[in-house]
């Protein structure tokens, strides 16, 4: 990636290094090279390591970086990162890293960031898991329950409690350890034979994944029938003043990113199994 970035003669070609390293390293360490993009905003190195060491807690990041066994200071790490992208409105930057320290040093910033986040947010801690080109995002917090934030919010629009959501996490869990191959439709176990007598092995485990993700659903639906239940956007609903919206889905890399990406502009909790 960093050889792209530097083979580059446009701006779309950076962009398009960026996004695609930006998805190796994440986002959320991602944005913390706002604070080298001296190639972008005319800042000298010598700039970028003091807003580096003004950062809240950086005495206790240089000492985790030390104890790891690196010999150069972290702020020559994180000059070592070539900025491809910054967009300040969204609060975002993509980047290439030319540095075998730099990854590291970026986490160490990213963790920084998070404590601020949590503080501001009365509570709630959490780090992005994904983090969409359209500005939404989707954030894991502390206590494992998985948000999906359309742009413009943030974790202070979290609640503090979710019962309800916990119940429907505790009970997709519990129904997904008791899925079987008998639970299969006649239709799904024809399709997903037919599949695995062709080598389709891939597209057989994909289908058995979905075959699973129906029976899931429709289990829900029977002990949570208060929920409004819809095939077409977010899964289940709250109809009560305030209630929250949910989405139910396998957890797998693919589908968290699908799911965010299907439904931007909605706030709801993952539902996953």
């Amino acid at each position: 990636m960093a050889h792209r970035a530097h083979e580059a003669t446009t701006f779309a070609e950076l962009r398009e290094a960026g996004e695609a390293f930006g998805g190796v390293m994440g986002t959320d360490a991602a944005r913390a090279m706002i604070l080298a993009v001296a190639t972008l905003s005319g800042r000298t190195l010598g700039d970028v390591a003091a807003r580096v060491h003004s950062l809240p807690r950086f005495n206790l990041m240089q000492a985790q970086w030390e104890t790891q066994g690196f010999r150069a200071p972290m702020t020559v790490a994180v000059q070592e990162v070539a900025a491809v992208e910054v967009a300040a409105e969204s609060g975002r930057a993509l980047a290439v890293v030319t540095s075998p320290q730099a990854p590291t040093a970026m986490a160490m910033l990213s963790q920084n960031n998070a404590a601020r986040a949590a503080g501001a947010s009365g509570g709630h801690s959490g780090t992005i898991a994904i983090q969409h080109r359209g500005g939404n995002r989707q954030v894991v917090l502390g206590n494992g329950q998985r948000w999906h934030l359309p742009r413009g919010r943030d974790l202070h629009d979290i609640p503090a409690e979710d019962e309800l959501g916990d119940a429907i996490q505790a009970a997709a869990e519990r129904i997904a350890r008791q899925w079987a191959k008998q639970h299969r439709t006649p239709a799904e176990t024809d399709a997903i034979d037919r599949a695995l007598a062709a080598g389709n092995h891939a597209s057989a485990r994909h289908m058995e994944g979905l075959a699973r993700g129906r029976w899931v659903n429709a289990r829900l639906k029977e002990e949570f029938p208060q929920l409004k239940w819809s095939s077409k956007g977010v899964d289940a609903v709250d109809p009560r003043p305030g209630g929250l919206k949910y989405e139910v889905l396998s957890g797998t890399k693919e589908n968290f990113a699908v799911h965010g990406r299907r439904m931007s502009n909605e706030f709801f909790r993952m539902i996953f199994f």
